[in-house]
């Protein structure tokens, strides 16, 4: 005769097996489940680096010093670092390499590779890394939502007040003025441009197309001006066919941009430039980045030259055989030198103005 307790030990027996059952099938299931987070976190981590991590060149041996300083006005202190070689003649070059959004002086220096330091050491120029106001600069496009542009920050002004008190500090004057900038530093040297040609002898934007007229907020004089471009053509954020600038959408609008071909016009009309360029397409020397290099030139004598560097396949970036932006920003062009070609290009604007016979 089977007694109660046997009868219940009977049902007990099988649901237990069956509750091992399943505390198994859930130990494998949050198995699964933690090793698949485990295998995104790792996959998010290496995308991550991999998108986002810059390669730099180490900083080489240099001749000269590196200088931090600041100056006042209207109060707002601003800063600054400065490279000056060991060598200088009595009137050097001075070149200002003016930083993008949410950077700094020495970021832009890192990021060009250090490559104007090294042209100082040889070029008798003296380097100028500012820092814009809360990382931005007040360029031309009326759109933008940052300190530097809604509280009418005059970077000119700065600019102009760098130059005197390093000219007074060195006891020298100098030679000529260029300025070299990278997106929201590359609309600063737009600007410059614009609005004081008479002050400035050529400029350099990279990765920068003038604002549309709806956009712009800037007071032109209307001069002609030395003006060399660099765009990519692929770029995720300055879009060199033109445009809303943003990073895929995701950040602020900065307004509509011109295509890169209208930029280069408006600095043609001025200069009376009507000829056909000279264009020709550069060795193709890392065929691995996915991007190839065009050079056109519009010049004629007695005329300031407008130069256009176009990267096919090129994003937001630096071209440079060594050193690279975030992969996030789009390919980097290893076939040209970037900061070198801008600076022949200013050498070359310097010349034929020590060549133009005196009116």
């Amino acid at each position: 005769m089977i007694s109660q307790s046997d009868h219940l030990l009977k049902k007990t027996i099988p649901f237990q097996k069956y509750m091992r059952k399943q505390q198994q099938v859930l130990r494998t299931v949050v198995r699964l489940i933690l090793y698949l987070l485990a295998t995104l976190l790792i996959a998010g981590m290496v995308a991550y680096f991999y998108f986002t991590e810059p390669f730099f060149v180490k900083e080489p041996d240099l001749r000269g010093n590196l200088e931090e300083a600041s100056l006042n006005y209207f109060g707002h202190t601003r800063t600054f670092h400065t490279y000056v070689p060991e060598f200088l003649s009595g009137n050097p070059d001075l070149i200002f390499v003016l930083h993008g959004s949410m950077s700094s002086g020495l970021e832009i220096r890192r990021q060009m590779a250090y490559e104007f330091d090294r042209i100082a050491d040889e070029g008798d120029a003296v380097i100028v890394y500012p820092d814009g106001y809360e990382k931005h600069w007040n360029d031309c496009r009326a759109a933008a939502d940052y300190a530097a542009n809604k509280r009418k920050i005059d970077d000119i002004v700065f600019m102009q007040k760098m130059e005197k008190q390093l000219a007074a500090s060195m006891q020298t004057q100098f030679r000529h003025r260029f300025a070299v900038g990278l997106s929201n530093g590359g609309h600063l040297a737009y600007k410059l441009a614009m609005e004081v040609p008479e002050w400035i002898t050529a400029v350099a934007a990279i990765s920068a197309n003038l604002p549309a007229p709806d956009n712009s907020d800037c007071d032109p004089k209307g001069q002609p001006a030395a003006v060399l471009i660099m765009n990519g053509t692929k770029d995720p954020i300055n879009p060199y066919n033109g445009g809303d600038v943003s990073l895929f959408g995701l950040l602020a609008s900065r307004g509509n941009v011109l295509p890169t071909w209208e930029t280069a016009d408006y600095w043609l009309r001025l200069a009376n430039l009507d000829s056909e360029p000279v264009t020709k397409k550069l060795e193709n020397i890392n065929d691995r980045d996915g991007s190839e290099a065009y050079y056109s030139i519009w010049e004629t004598p007695g005329s300031l030259p407008v130069v256009l560097y176009t990267i096919e396949g090129g994003g937001h970036t630096i071209p440079h055989p060594r050193s690279r932006l975030p992969r996030l920003l789009g390919k980097t062009n290893r076939d040209i030198n970037g900061p070198k070609e801008i600076w022949k290009f200013f050498m070359k604007v310097a010349k034929a103005k020590k060549s133009k016979p005196k009116e």
